[in-house]
Formats: structure tokens, sequence, C-alpha cells
């Protein structure tokens, strides 16, 4: 399960599975959908993220 909060600093922090977490970007809506960062996305769901500067590639 996860559920954001944003606390008085304005800072977003969510609680994945009862462990806290915070985002590096807070989620907006676009068109109707709601945009979230794709590394907390990911590792969320238990994936390994990277980013290959060099060749522009998310792993």
């Amino acid at each position: 399960m996860i559920e954001g909060r944003n606390n008085d600093c304005g800072e977003m922090t969510t609680v994945v599975n009862g462990e806290e977490k915070q985002l590096l970007g807070a989620p907006y809506i676009s068109n109707g959908r709601t945009m979230l960062p794709f590394r907390f996305l990911g590792e969320a769901l238990g994936f390994d993220v990277s980013w290959d500067s060099a060749t522009r590639e998310v792993g």
C-alpha cells in the first residue's frame, strides 16, 4: 500500500508498506493523469532502478 502526504515544509513523503520514504519530486496532475517520479514507483514495486548518464538510459 502506498499513501502520500505533504508535511509543513512542503516536502512530499509517502508510506510504502508501513515504511516512510521521501519523494525527490512531487506528484502532479497533467491532462487528468497523476504523474509520479519513475524511480519512486519502480522501487516501490520492488525493482532496481538506475540511471546511466552516458547513454541517458534508465536501467
